[in-house]
């Protein structure tokens, strides 16, 4: 598998899946090897958005890995959201067709938050906006669910991405928490 054949091929597959298309699928490789893939080229762009984040900043080995930690919580976030919701709606079909593009989703979200964070910070609401869009679209096709069940796909992953690191947070330094 080449990296460069299967990024071009996530992006046309989501492309297909904005656009309601159907052969979306064939754009995405769904073995245990493209979801490995999926996962290398997340972990990669995760560990260069920490490492760009941490520039100038005294940092130990540990802490760019807790920082890794908390990216892939990401890839943990639309795990969780796909099994939820294929078990609430009793739906048929491999949860890794909701899995791989997912995680394909979260490489642009990944880069465009940090550049976000850096230099407009308040417009990250934008960027989860953004990406909701997508997972409602990705829980519309691959689901393949009703709006209501894409809706709450959408907003359990949002809710997921964003509580389980600041729930983390918390848990681990409860005196500096920001609650």
């Amino acid at each position: 598998m080449k990296i460069f054949g299967l990024l071009r091929g996530a992006v046309l597959g989501w492309i297909d899946i904005v656009a309601g298309r159907a052969g979306w699928r064939d754009r995405f490789s769904f073995t245990g090897a493209g979801l490995i893939m999926a996962l290398v080229v997340f972990a990669l762009v995760a560990l260069i958005v920490t490492l760009f984040e941490t520039t100038g900043e005294s940092i130990s080995g540990f802490g760019i890995g807790a920082a890794l930690v908390v990216e892939m919580m990401a890839v943990l976030a639309i795990v969780v959201a796909s099994f939820a919701v294929k078990i609430v709606t009793r739906s048929a079909g491999p949860v890794r067709e909701l899995i791989v593009p997912g995680i394909y989703a979260l490489v642009p979200y990944v880069l465009v938050r940090a550049i976000m964070v850096a230099f407009a910070a308040p417009l990250v609401t934008l960027v989860l906006l953004g990406l909701a869009f997508l997972m409602f679209r990705l829980g519309r096709m691959a689901g393949p669910w009703r709006w209501p069940a894409a809706l709450a796909f959408a907003v359990l992953m949002i809710v997921l991405l964003v509580g389980m690191p600041l729930t983390l947070y918390i848990v681990g330094n409860p005196a500096n928490s920001p609650i």
